[in-house]
């Protein structure tokens, strides 16, 4: 992995090699493509759109696919850019390879795997290099954007959730690995065909896709009341790639307006699986908020032989931006940091590479997801430098763990790490919590 890892930096920051921008080349230029049709696409602002689109049909000779791998990033596109639960199916050998090329508005795009449980779909891609206005962390979504119908065997998905994940590569092209999340069922094969409302798009694309992991789905059908909500829960499905919950809920609207619902799923082990981001919402009427909710989590352990669904309510003031921020200096040892009501952090490590920072610390709450809310500053304010991001919750030596990388930091100074103090801390709703046994 640490190899790995090496290899990405160097293919991604430093200059290409000769031999593996040729071999990139070579690979793609030289495969029998298919006659491109003209698809889709113009440019759109990026600033929140999450939205992918799906192509493909045709598959890869196994020839190809050995081939893909060999090749820097392209073969690992799924372990650089999924989430923890595509990335654990890719160790596990469970993607299957595809090729189809196709032209956006004179753009070049290539699908090479994808990986389906029966919940969620991850399609790996590489974009040619293309002129455009827009900055490179908003590409490739200048020409994916446009794309907002998908269907599946003809049937329009109301909530296709989509998210992509991708970098600019030295030679000017987009490698990266698109999500689909959505709420409705979905069968063990179908067509995904996408289209746009745009009245200049004049084809659109389509991509057969069968499911290709095994999916064991515990049907529950249990309701839980009180005065202010009933939840049923409907089912769970486990795979490699995803942990899903589905529930209806009816929750009182004055509650709703006050409280944020939500639930975490911990497996036998202890282990809070990380949340992939969906969010959900429905009518409201005779004072209910009516709501089906299918929530994904990261795929559980092996081992795991239960997990346990816990709600819970949030006031909406843990989000307010006026909590009490503070910081304490780095001292190069491990230090504590208060959260308030949500408990405690500890900061593991600080590590500074260049202009890059990673900070590793622990959370020490009941909701380490919801304790993620750190900064790295050279004065006890926080300042912004540049880039940052977070990863999702890691258990090492089943401790939960995230890592904070900021971009663009001077090295300069004295270092301090900072967070918030939260006043509230969720209310766990113990007589709605539901443990589903895993095995017979």
């Amino acid at each position: 992995m640490e190899k790995w890892e090496n290899d990405v930096k160097d293919y991604v920051n430093g200059p290409l090699p000769d031999q593996i921008e040729k071999r990139i080349q070579s690979t793609f230029h030289q495969l029998p493509r298919k006659k491109k049709k003209p698809v889709w696409m113009y440019s759109v602002a990026a600033a929140v759109i999450a939205f992918s689109i799906l192509v493909g049909g045709s598959f890869l000779s196994p020839a190809f696919a050995d081939t893909l791998k060999g090749i820097p990033i392209i073969g690992s596109l799924f372990e650089k850019f999924g989430d923890e639960g595509i990335q654990h199916a890719e160790k596990e050998g469970l993607g299957t390879p595809m090729y189809e090329v196709i032209d956006i508005e004179g753009k070049t795009v290539t699908f090479t795997k994808y990986i389906y449980d029966g919940s969620r779909i991850a399609l790996e891609f590489k974009v040619d290099p293309y002129e455009s206005f827009y900055p490179d962390h908003q590409r490739p979504y200048d020409i994916f954007g446009i794309v907002n119908k998908f269907f599946v065997n003809g049937e329009l998905l109301q909530n296709p959730k989509l998210n992509i994940q991708s970098t600019k590569m030295p030679d000017g092209s987009i490698v990266g690995v698109m999500k689909l999340s959505p709420d409705e069922s979905l069968p063990k094969a179908f067509n995904l065909r996408f289209k746009s409302d745009y009245t200049w798009v004049k084809e659109d694309g389509q991509i057969e896709v069968k499911r290709n992991i095994d999916t064991n789905t515990v049907v529950l059908d249990k309701t839980f009341k009180s005065d202010e909500i009933t939840l049923t829960y409907e089912d769970v499905s486990v795979s490699p790639l995803t942990t899903s919950v589905n529930i209806k809920a009816k929750i009182k609207t004055k509650l709703w307006e006050e409280e944020h619902f939500d639930f975490q799923v911990i497996d036998s082990n202890g282990n809070v699986l990380g949340n992939i981001p969906t969010g959900f919402g429905g009518p409201i009427y005779d004072g209910y908020l009516h709501v089906d909710i299918k929530q994904f989590f990261n795929p559980i352990e092996h081992d795991s032989e239960f997990i346990t669904i816990r709600p819970y309510l949030l006031n909406h003031d843990i989000f307010h931006e006026d909590s009490t921020q503070y910081s304490k200096k780095w001292t190069e040892e491990p230090m504590t940091l208060s959260q308030g009501e949500l408990g405690d952090i500890k900061v593991l490590d600080v590590n500074q590479q260049g202009d890059e920072v990673k900070v590793t610390f622990q959370p020490l709450g009941e909701f380490p997801h919801l304790q993620n809310d750190v900064y790295v500053s050279h004065t006890e304010q926080p300042n912004f430098y540049g880039y940052e991001d977070i990863s999702e919750v890691e258990y090492v030596n089943g401790e939960p763990q995230f890592t904070l990388t900021v971009r663009g930091f001077p090295k300069k100074g004295d270092m301090y790490i900072g967070t918030r103090k939260r006043e509230v801390a969720p209310t766990v709703l113990e007589e709605f919590e539901i443990t589903v046994p895993l095995t017979d």
